[in-house]
């Protein structure tokens, strides 16, 4: 039996379970594989902010936001 794991369900339990930096390397993967999910930029933002990366996490963001005006109602 193969098992297919959601890369985001993945980087979300990471957080869970308080591995932040692998998180970001989960959204990191995300990104990669769905450029244009505003979702993906949000949540990894919200894990960059986690680790005090402040200025990266402003990028993604303004990434989330360019790709959906409304990302922040629906990703807290």
């Amino acid at each position: 039996m193969i098992i297919q794991i959601n890369p985001q369900q993945a980087a979300v339990t990471k957080i869970v379970l308080g591995d932040v930096k692998g998180a970001i390397s989960g959204f990191d993967e995300l990104v990669r594989m769905s450029p244009e999910s505003a979702e993906a930029y949000h949540k990894r933002g919200q894990a960059k902010e986690a680790l005090g990366q402040h200025e990266a996490a402003k990028v993604d963001f303004e990434k989330a936001k360019a790709l959906d005006p409304n990302i922040e109602q629906y990703s807290q």
